[in-house]
């Protein structure tokens, strides 16, 4: 993996889906807003998963489109050359976020 890659993946998609909703909740800890792990028991884990498994996949997709075909990154400073309309882009506008968004769901 390149650096270029390596740096709009760790800046951008590390910091929506990780950073900062553990921020968030570091920071609500003690509050009326507590959050605890679910346990294993819970059917709502369950249903996550799969979730987190579609929003992953897709981001994945996505980033590997971005940097083969379109030959460039996800990230604004170095966008790709190309016009991408493989794999999900014929279907959704963005489907990076969509797979951030189902990450976060999850």
């Amino acid at each position: 993996m390149s650096w270029r890659l390596a740096k709009s993946i760790l800046i951008l998609p590390v910091n929506v889906v990780g950073v900062i909703p553990a921020v968030i909740l570091w920071a609500s800890a003690g509050t009326a807003v507590d959050w605890a792990w679910p346990s294993s028991a819970n059917p709502r884990s369950w249903l996550a998963l799969p979730l987190a498994v579609l929003g992953a996949a897709l981001a994945v997709m996505t980033v590997r489109l971005f940097v083969g075909v379109g030959e460039g990154t996800p990230a604004p400073w170095d966008p790709p050359q190309k016009l991408v309309v493989r794999g999900p882009y014929r279907y959704v506008r963005n489907p990076m976020i969509s797979g951030v968004l189902f990450m976060l769901a999850a």
